[in-house]
């Protein structure tokens, strides 16, 4: 397989990993267009297709079922739910979208065919601070956790994206303009509603814990480096600087996918492993 070059992957990550990006596009603009093997595609075409598949379906590490669709973060699902058709949130009826983008992508940050524009510099974010802490002052947040903050630092709306899909659907933000994650209670932020004391009086759910806004100093710190054995013996030590098959470091550093995962709901909010017990937190303390 031919391996893309460095500048097009996060860093940290392995070119089979980047590949992964790719063929999971390819796989899923196949899935979406109602055809897996289009007509005329070739066989070079039809071989990337299962080659997808096949890795896809076998990526090292704990192997889940679980599915984005119908999940809080397809957000077509979502735009259909209760009172959203009101506005705030574009119902575009495709799930991969609201991200990616095949054409026009923004190029930023080395982000994977991203279809959001960056509000919010990198520099910006208050990163966590302690005294106690022995691996030394966190960086500012790293390319991929930059993914996730483009929504949940309330600087984007959710559904703003730079390229919508050509056809297939209509307005319905409306007046109100594309949402943002941010707590208060005015037109336009989810928590108008998705707050314990938002219009619905917290018969829908909070969401409260996912706006993190630009203020990370209260949260587990990302853009960090894993310490090792002589900055602190409470650590066990990953395998290497890419972290273990199912938690992830980022060239050695922690960040926002260390622990998520976007794209699988099985273990909320969208956990890496099932944290029962602590034991994604015991995979990296031992206290």
């Amino acid at each position: 397989m031919t391996v893309l070059p460095s500048s097009f992957r996060f860093s940290g990550e392995t070119a089979c990993g980047s590949e992964r990006h790719l063929l999971f596009l390819l796989v899923i603009h196949h899935l979406t267009h109602g055809n897996l093997f289009p007509r005329g595609g070739g066989m070079k075409n039809r071989i990337l297709v299962l080659l997808g598949v096949v890795l896809l379906g076998g990526l090292p590490g704990t192997v889940r079922s679980a599915s984005i669709v119908g999940s809080k973060h397809d957000l077509s699902w979502a735009a259909k739910q209760g009172e959203h058709g009101l506005g705030g949130l574009e119902d575009y009826n495709e799930i991969c979208v609201y991200c990616h983008t095949p054409h026009g992508a923004n190029s930023q940050n080395n982000t994977p065919l991203w279809n959001k524009t960056f509000s919010t510099a990198a520099t910006s974010y208050t990163v966590y601070s302690s005294s106690t802490l022995d691996a030394g002052t966190p960086s500012p947040p790293g390319q991929i956790s930059l993914l996730c903050l483009n929504c949940h630092d309330g600087a984007t709306g959710v559904s703003a994206v730079r390229n919508p899909p050509n056809s297939g659907w209509s307005d319905t933000v409306g007046l109100v303009g594309h949402s943002t994650m941010t707590p208060g209670q005015s037109f336009g932020e989810c928590g108008l509603c998705h707050t314990p004391a938002g219009f619905y009086g917290g018969s829908v759910h909070d969401a409260s814990r996912s706006y993190l806004l630009t203020d990370l100093s209260d949260d587990h710190p990302i853009g960090i480096g894993f310490p090792d054995s002589s900055k602190d013996d409470a650590f066990n030590l990953p395998p290497g600087q890419a972290g273990w098959s199912d938690i992830p470091l980022f060239a050695g550093k922690i960040e926002c996918s260390t622990c998520h995962d976007v794209h699988d709901p099985q273990y909320q909010p969208f956990l890496n492993i099932d944290n029962s017990g602590s034991q994604l937190c015991l995979r990296c303390h031992k206290k």
